[in-house]
């Protein structure tokens, strides 16, 4: 079987529930939208697995480092964000991920995503509920970049290998081994 997790990268614009047939996930990118057998929180699972991690350890993390309680985002890789427009219990969760988008409100409860590239996802939720959890995520990742920032600023050579003809040296130390 294909999997579908794959498709959960810095291409995926959201992940929702289907109930047609034999599908109970949709996947909306930027090049397609895709349909899998498994649910949304299994495919995400399987991508944060790919990353070293769970789903649900990356949620606690997020809830102790920024207390975000109810529906914490989290970074599936490096560069890869979601976050829930409702508990990811509800059977009606979709999940959005680290893209630009507009919205339009359309009732109450009632909200259209438009992406950059034009692709439209209408969500059961108020404005105010997609902004608060925009601005979840958004910190969540500047965080992390951030993180990032400040270790490659105190470390700039720590792993860097460079290669002259005859011998391997490091960057920070300079020693230099024979081959």
């Amino acid at each position: 079987m294909k999997d579908y997790s794959l498709y959960l990268d810095h291409r995926a614009l959201a992940l929702q529930h289907v109930h047609t047939g034999e599908y109970l996930s949709e996947i909306v990118t930027t090049h397609g939208v895709y349909h899998s057998k498994l649910s949304p929180t299994t495919l995400l699972n399987r991508a944060c697995l790919r990353n070293h991690s769970s789903m649900k350890g990356r949620e606690e993390a997020v809830r102790k480092v920024f207390g975000f309680v109810q529906k914490p985002p989290f970074l599936i890789s490096e560069d890869v964000g979601v976050f829930p427009i409702m508990s990811s219990e509800h059977p009606e969760c979709t999940w959005i991920f680290s893209h630009f988008f507009n919205m339009e409100v359309l009732g109450k409860k009632r909200t259209k995503l438009i992406f950059i590239d034009g692709t439209e996802i209408i969500v059961p939720v108020s404005h105010d509920v997609v902004i608060k959890q925009k601005t979840k995520l958004h910190t969540l990742l500047s965080h992390s970049y951030q993180l990032k920032q400040a270790y490659f600023a105190d470390y700039p050579h720590s792993f860097v290998m460079e290669r002259s003809d005859t011998t391997y040296s490091t960057s920070s130390s300079k020693k230099k081994r024979k081959r």
